[in-house]
Order: structure tokens, then C-alpha cells, then sequence
């Protein structure tokens, strides 16, 4: 994911749309890779800002409503990032 294209588009960041990860036939370790992909991309954000002494872009994320779905498809406890 290159932020440049972000800029070059005037958008302010990302917004991942990725509602059941180990459901609806989805591995049942994409769980497990949903938090890792959120830090990655808000470090990536953070380095990039601070190299182009920028502010850094959002990272937002539309999940499920269910509570039984997010129990199930994320690590609710470490995405506060």
C-alpha cells in the first residue's frame, strides 16, 4: 500500500472493510492477521508523516455489528491501537 497515492488523491487515509475474518468461510486464522494488518499500516502512516512532516493519515476500519461476530473475527482487546 503506497500512502503517496493517498495524498496524490486528497484522501485523509484508509478505511478497511473487512466484516468477518474466520467466518462465513473465510480460514479460520484470518483472525489472527486482521490486528497485525492494522498495526503495519498505522506504523507505515506514522513513518510516512513523519518523513514528509505531515499529519498522519487515518486508519479506520468497518467491522461487523454483532457482538458474537466481533468476539469471533477479532482481538477486540488489541485493536485500540
Amino acid at each position: 500500500m503506497q500512502s503517496h497515492y493517498l495524498r496524490q488523491h486528497s484522501l485523509d487515509g484508509l478505511d478497511l472493510h473487512w466484516l468477518y475474518p474466520a467466518q462465513r468461510g473465510s480460514p479460520a486464522d484470518d483472525r489472527w492477521k486482521f490486528t497485525p494488518l492494522c498495526k503495519e499500516l498505522k506504523e507505515a502512516f506514522k513513518d510516512e508523516a513523519a518523513s514528509y512532516s505531515a499529519n498522519r493519515l487515518l486508519l479506520t476500519a468497518a467491522v461487523a455489528a454483532k457482538k458474537s461476530s466481533i468476539d469471533a473475527s477479532y482481538e477486540r482487546d488489541k485493536l485500540g491501537l
